[in-house]
């Protein structure tokens, strides 16, 4: 423990931060996420990397349960730090208010007491999304300096705050071609990931990050993989990863999900990709949000 460390921030980091074990088993195992982990969503434009952050938000921030009904939610709040201006709170709400309609209208009432339960009206309903909504918090960063003022000022609120257990990036990328040219890439990027670090260890957080593929594999990488006996190459080809944003960055992360959309006779199909896990799941996106196959 650090000598100017208050009692505050040692029962912040020492107390007991929400579990998101389980938070979903199609790409984290069973015990998993835990807190100190971080986990990179790599891909495209448009390959579904912000809907599936709304997707862990909406598991995160619902309650376990609510009024007589099985929700599912952890209960926690999250911290959301937008810098591509994508996150819409009208499309999150939307998200959570045709998933607990969905679970309202699909319970069956089959005992007496569960007959004699009063069903929860719509103005009920917008008031608990409402609620539920209180537990994000939302930032907004122009500039990789504004960023890593912000990651700053962050330790405060994790400290008084211990529901919050999980920190979302979106995206890591967004100032990389402006840091590029300034010469400052490698010492923000350095920065960014400092202070990250302190935070999901000291405060045992999960940390989600996603990323845009700015920068191709090059085609001499490509073939590489055919040389060590990829004879299809098509799978590496449609999931290539390339680093730009250097070896510090790269060994922070955990683990990698690739993502890639594939669209077939005028319908989107999503998939993640994971080499260190072997792992490979498919996903659609509709008003209720990421549906997993």
């Amino acid at each position: 423990m650090s000598k100017s460390e208050t009692g505050a921030q040692l029962l912040a980091r020492l107390g007991g931060r929400p579990t998101l074990q389980g938070l979903e088993e199609n790409l984290f195992n069973k015990d998993g996420p835990n807190g100190g982990d971080v986990f990179e969503f790599y891909g495209e434009e448009g390959v579904g990397k912000t809907e599936l952050f709304l997707h862990f938000v909406t598991k995160v921030i619902l309650p376990k349960n609510w009024n007589h009904f099985e929700i599912g939610g952890f209960g926690g709040k999250i911290i959301y730090i937008d810098t591509d201006y994508k996150f819409s709170i009208l499309r999150l709400a939307k998200i959570l208010n045709n998933r607990i309609r969905d679970i309202v209208n699909g319970v069956t009432m089959a005992t007496d007491k569960q007959q004699d339960l009063k069903k929860p009206t719509e103005k009920d309903i917008d008031s608990f999304v409402k609620n539920c909504l209180q537990n994000v918090k939302l930032v907004r960063c122009l500039s990789s300096h504004q960023l890593i003022c912000t990651l700053h000022s962050l330790e405060n609120q994790v400290c008084e705050c211990p529901g919050i257990g999980l920190i979302l990036l979106d995206s890591i990328s967004t100032f990389y071609w402006t840091d590029k040219a300034s010469n400052m890439l490698d010492y923000n990027i350095n920065q960014i990931k400092s202070i990250l670090s302190k935070l999901v260890t000291d405060y045992n957080l999960v940390l989600f990050i996603t990323k845009a593929a700015l920068v191709k594999k090059k085609t001499k990488d490509l073939s590489n993989s055919f040389a060590m006996g990829d004879k299809s190459g098509k799978s590496d080809e449609m999931y290539q990863y390339a680093e730009f944003l250097g070896n510090t960055w790269h060994s922070f992360i955990q683990k990698r999900f690739i993502m890639i959309k594939e669209v077939s006779q005028n319908q989107s199909k999503f998939s993640l990709h994971c080499k260190q896990s072997k792992l490979t799941k498919k996903f659609t996106i509709s008003d209720n949000g990421v549906q997993f196959l």
